[in-house]
């Protein structure tokens, strides 16, 4: 079996990670896309519509994450990364449809 080499669509899995750990509530109830928010001064909520914004915000990693992953899916964890990515990515238009209608 040929192993993969590490390379640029290594880190969709690391950005997936981090745009993960951006958008969901750890055990201890810390999520650090609602800490970022909160630094800056931004509610992390919608006022009355109860949209929750840093798995929005976290397209920021998931979009680049998907990009490198399908173009270089030779390379190590890339496969895994894609796949995260596109899935998280269309579960969130479907959120994102499912606001707007």
């Amino acid at each position: 079996m040929v192993q993969k080499i590490w390379g640029p669509g290594s880190l969709s899995a690391l950005l997936c990670l981090v745009g993960v750990l951006f958008c969901c509530t750890l055990p201890g109830g810390f999520c650090l896309g609602d800490w970022l928010f909160g630094l800056v001064g931004i509610s992390p909520w919608s006022s009355g519509s109860g949209i929750h914004y840093p798995p929005y915000a976290a397209l920021v990693f998931f979009v680049p994450a998907a990009v490198l992953g399908w173009r270089f899916s030779d390379h190590r964890l890339a496969s895994w990364g894609k796949w995260v990515a596109t899935l998280i990515l269309a579960f969130l238009a479907v959120s994102l449809l499912a606001v707007v209608i």
